[in-house]
Order: structure tokens, then sequence, then C-alpha cells
């Protein structure tokens, strides 16, 4: 937040940087995939009230890509992990009422499997979180994850390609 505090200050006394700040500043874009039952309807909507910004599929990359699942883990739901090139997130959803026990080993049985998916040393391993999109538990957990996850790959220096070419363009048309 320095950075972006220190360019909407130098940005003030230059207008051709208000759209530079503005897309460092845009909010963080979730995009909620999964198989049909799932709940990415009631995930989305959850995450809608707790004031994320759901992405449009279509165009553009989002910021995290969240993979909806539920107590029992399917083949297609770990070749969707497999094959995420975005930051993603994993969520078993309905961990409530009954089925919370469930959900809990789905969870701890999908990050295993992630454990052996992806390399030792990549820079983010998708976490596994618990929530209930019709109740919303979980939404705290989800928060400080995704934050976690901004943290990792600024302090790494990766910024997602879609992002630095915004940047470099803004930058060529005011130079």
């Amino acid at each position: 937040m320095i950075l972006v505090d220190e360019l909407t200050a130098f940005a003030a006394g230059d207008a051709r940087l208000v759209p530079v700040v503005a897309g460092l500043t845009k909010p963080i874009r979730v995009a909620v995939r999964g198989r049909a039952g799932v709940g990415c309807s009631t995930v989305a909507d959850a995450l809608r009230r707790g004031g994320w910004q759901i992405a449009d599929l279509s165009p553009g990359i989002p910021d995290v890509d969240v993979l909806v699942v539920v107590e029992t883990v399917k083949p297609e739901d770990l070749r969707i992990c497999a094959a995420r090139t975005c930051p993603m997130l994993v969520v078993v959803n309905k961990a409530d009422g009954k089925h919370l026990n469930e959900a809990k080993s789905a969870a701890r049985e999908l990050q295993g499997a992630i454990r052996l998916i992806y390399p030792p040393d990549a820079l983010w391993k998708p976490p596994v979180l618990t929530m209930s999109g019709l109740e919303e538990s979980g939404l705290d957990e989800f928060w400080e994850t995704v934050l976690r996850h901004q943290q990792v790959l600024t302090e790494a220096g990766s910024v997602p390609d879609e992002v630095a070419r915004q940047v470099a363009d803004m930058a060529a048309r005011i130079v």
C-alpha cells in the first residue's frame, strides 16, 4: 500500500498518471468455477455480499481463480487443479450442518493431492479452505488467504502478465 499511496500523491500533480494508479488500485477480481451442483453461484453470491468483485469469466484473467468442490472430490476436480495457470484457491463448499466433517475430510484429501500435483518449489500452492456459501462461513479465512497470496506475489516480484502489460501500455502513452 505504500507504493500505491506514493503513486496517488505523485499522480495528483500529473493527470496522465491517474489511469496508472487506478489500474493498480482496482479491486481483486475473483473467478468462481466448479462442476455442476457444487454451489458455485452460492459461493459467488456470498463473496459478493462480502465485498468481492466476481469476474466475468470471458474477458481478461482473474486475479484469483476459485475452484469450488464439495465433500466428495472427483477426478475432474483434480484435473482442474492441475490445469490452472492463474493463482488459485480451492473451496470445499457446503461445510455446514451434517456435512461439516465430510467437508473437512475432503479438504484434507484434496490438500494432499495438491502437494503431489505442484512442484515443491512452486511459488504458490493452492490452499484448500472449507466454506459454507449458504451460511457465509469461512469468508474471513478466504479474505486472509487471498491477501496472503497477493503478499506472496508482491514479495516475489511476480506480477500477472496482463497487469504488467497494462502498466507498460499506460507508461508508453504517458512518455
